[in-house]
């Protein structure tokens, strides 16, 4: 048993390693591995990241690291982890490094000291649409938003009906809200609705290249809006020739 986890360790750590050296904006997903294998995925991650934020020498050179579904780190049992966040967003700034984490709920900052430090020292906060934990989290945190953050953040329209997403950023004591729109076949290839991921993927396994694939979706789902976009578009490409 602990043979196969050495072997895996090290077979890991050798494609981690080339992997963050070559990749100028590298991105892991740790979906789909057994609990008992996570443990040595995350600590060969935070050994990589270490080298690249902290040992590598060069403090001018950009580097953020950011973690999506923070909460299995941030409140798992893996303390180690929990550490790794907490220390990274304490010192990383001088070594040229952010960390960014993103969570589904503003509650999953509040579950141990660790996840509560990390958020604290965070100098930009970006709250998006809530669940239905946030009138819990409000009841047990009534200062954290003022009563009017919390009437903004509460009527937040899922992004689907509305066309857009909304969001509030806090950048130090600024506190700024804004609607994020997208065209629809960026819409669609970022899209984690099941029917438009499943179509999206039954397309590119059945030999439709990616981008063509993306096209078909947005079509799909999203016809009439494809439409008038590209309409837009070829309204814009004429002003911009009669005019150069």
């Amino acid at each position: 048993m602990y043979f196969v986890a050495d072997c895996f360790l090290v077979m890991l750590f050798g494609c981690l390693w080339d992997f963050a050296f070559t990749v100028l904006l590298p991105a892991l997903a740790l979906d789909g591995f057994a609990g008992a294998v996570t443990c040595p995925v995350i600590f060969a991650l935070m050994v990589v990241i270490n080298q690249q934020m902290y040992l590598s020498g060069s403090r001018s050179t950009p580097k953020m690291c950011i973690i999506e579904e923070a909460w299995s780190m941030m409140g798992g049992a893996n303390a180690q982890a929990r550490e790794f966040i907490n220390t990274g967003y304490r010192t990383v700034r001088k070594f040229g490094g952010s960390f960014c984490t993103v969570t589904q709920g503003i509650e999953d900052f509040f579950l141990n000291e660790e996840a509560r430090a990390a958020f604290n020292n965070s100098d930009i906060h970006i709250t998006l649409r809530q669940g239905e934990g946030f009138e819990k989290f409000i009841k047990e945190n009534p200062k954290h938003f003022s009563p009017y953050e919390q009437s903004m953040i509460k009527n937040f329209p899922r992004a689907q009906d509305a066309g857009h997403s909304c969001a509030m950023i806090k950048a130090g004591s600024y506190t700024s809200f804004h609607r994020i729109f997208a065209d629809p076949w960026s819409r669609s290839m970022l899209s984690t609705e099941p029917h438009e991921f499943e179509y999206c993927e039954t397309l590119i396994n059945t030999g439709t290249p990616l981008l063509d694939a993306i096209e078909k979706t947005a079509m799909h789902f999203n016809g009439e809006a494809m439409s008038e976009f590209a309409a837009l578009l070829a309204t814009y490409s004429a002003r911009q020739e009669s005019h150069p």
